[in-house]
């Protein structure tokens, strides 16, 4: 089985492979992965379990629960630049596009390409922080008799603030009497 991403990623960047799109089931992504990956057209002689590519290749849309990949995933970040000879090879010059609903997505890639802020593990993903006391992890045992105390807790609370309505209303009745007793 390959540990290494297709791509040219280093083992302590890549993250989670993905398994290449089977041909049978679905052409035309298989047909892009194996031009993305080998850069060739013809994904026939391309043998597709040989190969992964890693998981800081896709966007978020891509992604699903359980990280796992949708149907129509295809590696569109952080992508081998292509040769300056392979580019352009007509005499025209490249098109420009000045449409802003065709360059938004194009903005969003590489805005994310380049955002150095984020840790170069993982940039699309933030992994919420957990403080344990003493460095010590609960097991599930722990984790339901805290929950269950906390429960209790939460129960004892709501009736003392209940209770401590209830005799604030009785004090401020006591109150009135007091008044209207000293007035007679």
């Amino acid at each position: 089985m390959p540990r290494r991403c297709a791509l040219g990623c280093p083992p302590q960047i890549r993250g989670l492979l993905h398994i290449l799109p089977n041909p049978n089931k679905y052409p035309e992504q298989h047909k892009a992965w194996v031009k993305i990956v080998t850069g060739n057209e013809n994904p026939d002689e391309f043998d597709y379990k040989k190969y992964r590519v890693c998981d800081r290749h896709f966007i978020d849309t891509d992604r699903i629960r359980n990280h796992r990949l949708s149907v129509l995933a295809i590696p569109s970040l952080f992508l081998p630049a292509d040769p300056l000879g392979m580019q352009s090879r007509s005499g025209s010059p490249p098109t420009v596009c000045t449409n802003l609903d065709e360059l938004q997505p194009l903005l969003h890639r590489i805005s994310i390409e380049h955002n150095y802020s984020v840790s170069a593990k993982r940039p699309d993903v933030r992994k919420p922080i957990r403080i344990y006391h003493n460095n010590v992890k609960p097991d599930a045992t722990t984790y339901k008799i805290y929950q269950k105390m906390f429960k209790n807790i939460r129960r004892k609370v709501f009736r003392l603030r209940k209770r401590y309505q209830v005799t604030k209303r009785s004090l401020e009745n006591a109150e009135k009497l007091l008044k209207q007793f000293k007035k007679v």
